[in-house]
């Protein structure tokens, strides 16, 4: 069981993303950008479950773009991989950061998928008629994906940033 849990990896693309956030001048994590990210993430998510948000139209035209970004994400991955020889330092640093963070989409957008798939069985299935208390399995699936939907673009903006700056200050 241990060794089909390892294969997974989910922990180690998660720590490796989150260790990404830190500062160079302190050359310590950056809690304060963590805590904001996750505030605002919540707050979106709080917001957009309180006004229903969520319906069939909405979730076919996230999980379209979900999809294509997350075809842009595994393109950038290829490219990447394909940069990492003959460098080291801080531009070596810099190409594996922004790989860990492409894992991380691609990781946020499977979930986004599944999260989906949930809110979607809940919403239009028979379910409906057995779980009295539908209500509140929804707007906790409905919440846990529009926080995953945050932090996935807040990610992709990521990326696109220091794909950039990998193309601009490195290439």
């Amino acid at each position: 069981m241990k060794l089909f849990l390892s294969r997974l990896g989910c922990l180690e693309i998660l720590h490796n993303h989150w260790n990404t956030f830190y500062n160079n001048q302190s050359q310590s994590r950056s809690w304060g950008e963590i805590c904001i990210i996750l505030v605002l993430a919540i707050l979106f998510s709080a917001t957009c479950t309180f006004f229903n948000c969520l319906n069939m139209k909405a979730i076919e035209l996230m999980l379209t773009a979900i999809s294509i970004l997350s075809g842009f994400l595994i393109s950038a991955l290829f490219l990447l991989i394909d940069k990492t020889s003959h460098r080291e330092g801080k531009e070596f640093q810099i190409i594996i950061e922004t790989m860990h963070n492409i894992s991380f989409g691609i990781l946020l957008g499977l979930c986004i998928i599944v999260f989906s798939f949930i809110a979607l069985l809940i919403e239009n299935s028979f379910l409906n008629s057995i779980l009295s208390f539908r209500s509140k399995i929804y707007l906790l699936a409905s919440f846990f994906y529009f926080l995953l939907v945050f932090l996935f673009f807040h990610t992709i903006f990521m990326i696109i940033q220091r794909i950039n700056i990998i193309f601009i200050e490195i290439l």
